[in-house]
């Protein structure tokens, strides 16, 4: 094995921050203060630096001859000590990450997995684990390895241009994740993922309120490259407490949109909030999309008893169900249907909750391009009637509508960056066919845009939409449940 050292002789050959390469011992030094030596072999065949932590009192003790002509100390086939040493008083001392560096091609990302715990996600090239550490104000709460597997991915859309620097390539991947759990309600918590070499991601969210608490939801759908990314910095600075999107996360149609991509846009928000997704339509544009990128990355987010393609949470003592509209509500009996009524009851049994707001992708009360999915709305409207069900958000129709059906508000937003459609495309049909669903729609924009959905002490629910373009509110209704 090559190695090299540095001792507080050579503290005037290196910087504070300056890292050096010796190619006569094969070993990358870097020398922060005079009491420290941080090292690492390099490995013969990757050229990559293994990992090594010596104190200088460590790496002397570890020492047995000198390099002759060097005027060095050396070490002859030994290895730094197992576990690293404790590298003195941290007042006194400093240690710098020499290791390489490890991308991460999407994330970190966070999601609820229940009241008091989280999972952060994050995809590399590489199953080697990287630190991830949880703070609460200036206390390190806890720290542990990620988990990752790698994974053959063949997708190779051919929509994607080979130019871009973010696009969806075919390669070897692995979704890192660690839980944090015993998180306190109302808490904000701020995390770090050590990439190595002095690379570190960061970012915070805030745990669930309890009952009585206020808080904000941010709500996104049907994000298209360019523009999604002036969308998710509207929402950005509504500084929601956690963002729900309503699917069609991208499109393969358009050349410039990728995963790889949307996660990048997504970033800022990420590094805010948990961020949870509906499935839509396109996330079944390729053939096998929704296995390669919707449930590997985001699939299972939610609390116990979740499906990979549709989920639950609570927050602020309200239950959140995200359904999946492309798959399994069309017919009384189905497993999701199934689901749905179980935890509609459970809303209604538990006193710890005040009500549910539903999500799903395809809208069931619509006069724009997409015509409601009519079998499915004669099955799964009555049940949100009878569980008295406030809100209904939806996308897939790329403007906004709001309707008012029965005690239940329908909200359609698919405002976020995909190419506009008419809200009106079928007005004059629903005229003629169904003059009673005319009267139902109480607002209609047409724009780029977010809503936000606050929640008081009360449990009022005020909604809000919000457009790009002058960033402007265009509709408010306050939203009193029983």
């Amino acid at each position: 094995m090559r190695f090299g050292l540095s001792c507080d002789l050579l503290d005037e050959v290196f910087s504070s921050s300056d890292y050096r390469q010796s190619v006569a011992t094969g070993f990358v030094m870097a020398s922060k203060k005079k009491s420290i030596l941080r090292a690492g072999p390099i490995d013969g065949r990757s050229g990559q630096v293994k990992e090594g932590r010596w104190s200088r009192r460590a790496f002397l003790a570890h020492s047995a001859l000198g390099v002759a002509g060097l005027g060095l100390w050396g070490v002859g086939g030994c290895l730094p000590p197992s576990g690293g040493e404790k590298l003195g008083d941290a007042g006194e001392q400093e240690t710098v990450d020499v290791r390489p560096s490890i991308a991460l091609t999407k994330g970190p990302y966070v999601q609820l997995m229940g009241l008091e715990a989280v999972r952060l996600r994050f995809e590399t090239q590489s199953e080697e684990g990287l630190e991830v550490s949880l703070w609460s104000g200036e206390k390190q709460v806890s720290t542990q390895i990620s988990k990752g597997k790698i994974e053959k991915i063949e997708a190779a859309f051919p929509a994607n241009d080979p130019s871009l620097e973010r696009r969806d390539a075919p390669g070897d991947y692995a979704v890192h994740e660690v839980r944090l759990e015993g998180l306190k309600a109302g808490e904000r918590y701020r995390w770090r993922v050590n990439r190595r070499g002095g690379a570190v991601e960061e970012g915070a969210f805030r745990a669930p309120v309890a009952k009585g608490q206020p808080f904000r939801i941010g709500w996104i759908a049907d994000t298209m490259y360019p523009h999604h990314q002036n969308t998710a910095e509207l929402l950005l600075a509504k500084e929601p407490d956690l963002v729900w999107h309503g699917g069609d996360i991208q499109y393969q149609t358009n050349f410039l949109d990728t995963w790889a991509g949307v996660f990048q846009v997504f970033g800022p928000l990420m590094r805010r909030a948990p961020m949870h997704f509906c499935v839509g339509n396109h996330e079944y544009e390729e053939m096998n999309e929704f296995e390669v990128f919707y449930k590997r990355l985001l699939g299972g987010h939610g609390d116990v008893g979740s499906a990979p393609d549709y989920h639950a949470f609570s927050y602020g003592g309200i239950r959140f169900l995200s359904l999946n509209s492309e798959d399994g509500l069309d017919k009384d009996g189905t497993v999701q249907v199934k689901w749905l009524k179980e935890e509609l009851m459970r809303v209604e049994q538990s006193a710890d909750l005040r009500y549910a707001v539903v999500g799903f992708h395809r809208p069931y009360y619509t006069f724009g391009r997409s015509k409601p999915p009519m079998e499915t709305r004669a099955l799964v409207h009555p049940l949100l009637k009878q569980y008295k069900v406030p809100l209904v958000m939806c996308g897939h129709n790329h403007s906004y509508e709001r309707f008012e059906v029965e005690g239940v508000v329908y909200v359609v937003d698919g405002c976020g960056g995909a190419v506009s459609y008419n809200p009106d495309e079928h007005l004059e049909e629903f005229k003629t066919k169904a003059p009673e669903e005319i009267p139902l729609r109480k607002a209609v924009e047409r724009g780029f845009g977010c809503s936000l959905l606050d929640f008081d002490a009360q449990g009022v629910l005020t909604l809000t939409h919000h457009e790009v373009e002058g960033r402007k509110e265009v509709d408010r209704l306050v939203i009193k449940t029983s």
